[in-house]
C-alpha cells in the first residue's frame, strides 16, 4: 500500500477524516511525482477545493477560516508583488552595472 498524505488539521489520523470528523484531502505519494513543482500542487488543490475551508485563525476569541480561493488569491498578489520587486531590483542592478563599468547591454 502506497504512503499517503493530506491537508487538513489531521492530528494523526490517516483515515480521510481530521480530529473533528471533516474530510481532508488525501493522495497517494505515487501521484507527487507527476507534480511538477509545489506552486502546481497547490493551485491545483485550490482550484479544486475553492470554496472549503483552508486556514483558520483565532479572532476575538472565535476561530475563522479562510477557504482556499481566499489564500490562492493572496499567494496570487503576493507573487506579483514579489516579480514586480525583483523586476525593479534587477533594473537597478543593471543600471548600476552599466555606471560603475561603463558597458551597457
Amino acid at each position: 500500500m502506497a504512503k499517503r498524505w493530506g491537508f487538513g488539521n489531521t492530528c494523526g489520523v490517516s483515515n480521510g477524516q481530521n480530529s473533528r470528523g471533516g474530510e481532508f484531502m488525501q493522495r497517494d505519494v505515487s501521484t507527487l511525482d507527476a507534480m511538477p513543482n509545489l506552486p502546481t500542487l497547490f493551485f491545483e488543490t485550490a482550484e479544486a477545493r475553492k470554496r472549503r475551508p483552508f486556514l483558520w485563525q483565532k479572532v476575538d476569541g472565535k476561530y475563522k477560516s479562510r477557504s482556499y480561493r481566499e489564500v490562492m488569491e493572496e499567494v496570487i498578489h503576493l507573487a506579483r508583488a514579489l516579480q514586480k520587486s525583483l523586476r525593479y531590483q534587477s533594473d537597478r542592478a543593471r543600471d548600476c552595472a552599466a555606471a560603475s563599468t561603463g558597458i551597457e547591454n
